[in-house]
């Protein structure tokens, strides 16, 4: 077999495809799903295993997990042992799985400077990007989600959270803490929120901090009510001048408000 690759990905579950061999094998085909190990190798990082009949060339793979590698083997079983040579692996990733409400994010899973796992960041511009920081100060006494300055570029860049399950019609409310390193060096931070981790899926602004002088961390509540129901992706976009200092975000929460009749927006 060859051409071996990978469609309908989800957290739990994959599809394999490849090409058939040549010669029809009367037995089908073999497989093997690995996070470790070579082909044939054992049952050490063996995950899943298994045959198709003659004439099938596909296979749903069920029962792998949320955020992690794996290689998918594949080979030709004509029948009494007669079998073909592996395929060269192929590898894939299995996606996180959507968080529920209450959602917080801290920060404090990350190895500094990197981000925490199922978060990711977007630079659409030229200058610096997000990492974590311990304990930098200006109020923020654990890890933060931080940006540094750039002396020449301004700052585009987002932070998304890993998506989120919301129900269309349910009013929530996104809160975190904020700030910057004063009123001499001034910085600007959008919030907005969308379906799909990219700038360009960031349709709904929440808030816009076109000007953060606090010295110490401040924070901001925000209450919103998705259309319909799905998966959406928290978006925190540093757009600062260049040559200004630290901005800093931190204990990014989601949850149903108490009282949520009116909606509005609140902000410290």
């Amino acid at each position: 077999p060859t051409a071996v690759s990978i469609a309908n990905l989800t957290g739990i579950s994959a599809t394999v495809n490849w090409t058939a061999s040549s010669s029809a094998p009367a037995n089908g085909y073999e497989y093997e799903v690995r996070t470790a190990g070579l082909a044939g190798s054992g049952d050490t990082g063996l995950a899943l295993s298994g045959t198709t009949a003659a004439g099938v060339t596909t296979v749903n793979l069920t029962g792998i997990a949320p955020q992690n590698t794996y290689t998918v083997y594949v080979r030709a079983s004509c029948g009494a042992g007669d079998l073909s040579v592996w395929t060269s692996g192929i590898s894939f990733s299995t996606p996180c799985n959507a968080a529920n409400v209450p959602y917080l994010q801290d920060f404090e899973s990350a190895a500094i400077p990197g981000l925490p796992i199922c978060t990711s960041i977007q630079n659409v511009g030229s200058g610096n990007n997000w990492i974590t920081s311990s304990s930098p100060g200006y109020g923020f006494t654990s890890k933060a989600l931080q940006y540094t300055y750039n002396s020449s570029n301004a700052a585009n860049v987002w932070y998304y959270t890993q998506g989120i399950n919301l129900t269309g019609g349910t009013s929530y409310a996104i809160s975190y803490k904020y700030g910057a390193a004063g009123a001499t060096y001034p910085e600007k931070l959008k919030v907005a929120y969308g379906t799909a981790p990219v700038n360009s899926a960031m349709t709904t602004v929440l808030f816009d901090h076109t000007s953060i002088t606090t010295t110490v961390s401040a924070t901001n509540t925000v209450t919103f009510t998705p259309n319909t129901t799905g998966v959406y992706y928290f978006g925190f976009n540093a757009y600062s001048d260049a040559d200004e200092f630290y901005l800093f975000v931190d204990d990014i929460a989601i949850s149903i408000p108490c009282s949520s009749a009116n909606g509005g927006t609140i902000a410290s």
